[in-house]
Parts: C-alpha cells; structure tokens; sequence
C-alpha cells in the first residue's frame, strides 16, 4: 500500500476513533449523577415504590435530579421573598413536565363549555333559598370587610383525598366531589370494597343536572358560601405539580389555558392576602395533605373561576 493511502486511511480510522470517543464522553457527562444524593434517591424510590430498568432508571434519575434542582431553587427564592408558597418533592419527581400532564390532567374546557347552563344571581338565590334581602352578585360581593371564613371540611361535606392514579380523570373526581356535598344532608356515604347494595327504591338524591356559576371572583365566592364545594378547572402547569405549602401564585398561569378539574372547598385570609381552599385528587402526599390555597382576587388566577359548576340535586 503507498504510503500516501496508508496515512489517509489511519487518519480516517483516527477520525472515526476520536469521533467514538467524543460520543461516549458525552454520553457518560449526561449520565453523570449527583453522589451526594444517592440515598436521597434510594429513600425516595423506596417510599413512593418505584422500580426501574437499568436503563430506565439512568433516565429517570436524571429527570429526578433536575426536579430536585428545580425545587430547591424556588424555596430559595421563596426565602428571599419572590415567591409566595413553597414547594416539595412528591411521587411525581421522575416524570417531565409534558408526561405529567398528560397522566394527571385531563380536564377539556371545550365540553365543559357544551355541558352546562349559566347560572346568574337571581337563580343562584332561588336554588339555596334567598333571605329576601338584597342579595345580588355585584362587584363588592366579597369585601376587605367580610369574614373570610368558608371552610366544608369542618361540616361533614368533603369526604377524605383521594388520588385519581395515572389516568387524566381529575374531572370525575371533581363532580364526584360536588355531587357528595349536595347529597351530604340526605344520605351518607360508605366507600368500601364488596357488592353493591344499591336499590332503586332507597334512592336518596338525584342529579337533576347542573348549572354554571357566573365567572367572578364574586360569584364563585357567593357560591361557595350558599350552596357548598364548586366544581371549578385551573391551570395546574409550572410549579403547581409541586405546591407545598403557603398561597399559590403563579404570574405565569393562564387564565384561558385550564386543564385539570378540582373542587373548591371553602376560601380564606391569611396575612391579610385572600385564598380559595381546594381539594385536589392527587392523593395527601401532594401539596398540603391533599389540598392548596390559591391566591384570590388577582388577575392571573389560573382561570379559577371560568368553569365553575355545580350540580342540581
């Protein structure tokens, strides 16, 4: 072989070489872990039950680290005071952003448009019974000089948190919710496993269908007030999969963009910011036992108000 080719062909095999080795070096940099959380990995996969291929568990492992680091830069910042609420790991820690959504929420505001009929005050007093006062929806319904203290829990309305698993039906679990508040004064309700004891003779209540709460701050809290747990629809992107504790305010919400069902369950004020108090579906190890405090009376309020319903009983 000439010279000539025989160089040409050990540069190509060098170049080939080199090219091999570039790869792998940047294949072991991304798969490159964080040692000193290896037992808080371990303790995680241990709790929340998880079981990996080899290969699947480098993946996830590196989703889990950037959740981690994510995480602990929000409560940083919270400290510093940008933020209002706190945030935690959960059992959601080793999926991305898109596959968590597509797993947990399934809410279609579309259908909720053509499912409901629009209720506005007048009809709102007549279904829980007016006073005879000059009870209307307006602007100054809910006022800096009201008692801001509506909380279901505490009469017997909301049933304990449930998780609705991998499937997007967050939107049962909230009907399901409000159905149970309404039917609460005429029967109990027993969740076990075993035969169904059902019979049409003893029915106690039955849905007659539902009706849609004017989209207002004002209106829902009235709602909320009179009648009892409000289905409603939030934007559950960002941060919201990791919410802990404190008042959850998202300025990059869309109020326009729900997509995840839940029930509101009272509404509240805590250092002088008001909240609405929802019950989420995504079991007690999410968020605070279960439930979170989102901020009321603000223009971005993750479109908290705009498909609110409640069901005729």
């Amino acid at each position: 072989m000439p010279i000539s080719e025989f160089e040409h062909t050990f540069s190509g095999c060098s170049l080939f070489l080199g090219c091999a080795l570039l790869s792998i070096l940047i294949a072991a940099s991304r798969h490159t872990f964080d040692s000193r959380l290896d037992e808080t990995w371990k303790s995680w996969k241990s709790q929340h039950e998880k079981q990996y291929t080899k290969e699947e568990e480098t993946h996830r492992r590196s989703i889990w680290e950037d959740n981690v680091r994510y995480i602990k830069k929000h409560n940083l910042e919270y400290s510093m005071g940008k933020h209002s609420f706190t945030v935690g790991m959960n059992e959601f820690g080793d999926l991305t952003d898109k596959e968590f959504n597509e797993r947990k929420n399934g809410f279609l505001p579309i259908e909720a448009d053509n499912s409901t009929e629009e209720v506005d005050g007048d009809e709102l007093d007549e279904d829980v019974g007016s006073d005879g006062g000059d009870d209307k929806f307006g602007e100054d319904e809910v006022s800096d000089d009201d008692d801001l203290a509506v909380d279901w829990r505490s009469k017997g309305y909301v049933i304990p948190v449930k998780n609705q698993g991998s499937c997007g039906s967050c939107w049962a679990f909230s009907a399901v919710g409000a159905i149970e508040a309404q039917c609460y004064s005429n029967c109990s309700i027993v969740e076990k496993e075993g035969t169904c004891k059902f019979q049409r003779t003893k029915v106690a209540a039955r849905i007659r269908g539902y009706r849609r709460v004017q989209s207002c701050t004002q209106c829902l809290a009235k709602a909320v007030r009179k009648i009892g747990p409000i289905s409603v629809a939030v934007d559950a992107g960002g941060p919201f999969r990791w919410y802990k504790q404190g008042i959850y305010r998202n300025r990059r919400c869309r109020n326009h963009g729900v997509n995840h069902a839940v029930l509101v369950v009272g509404y509240g004020r805590e250092d002088r910011h008001t909240f609405w108090l929802v019950k989420n579906s995504w079991g007690t190890g999410w968020g605070d036992t279960g439930y979170i405090k989102m901020a009321m009376r603000v223009w971005r309020d993750c479109g908290i108000t705009r498909h609110a319903v409640y069901p005729i009983v």
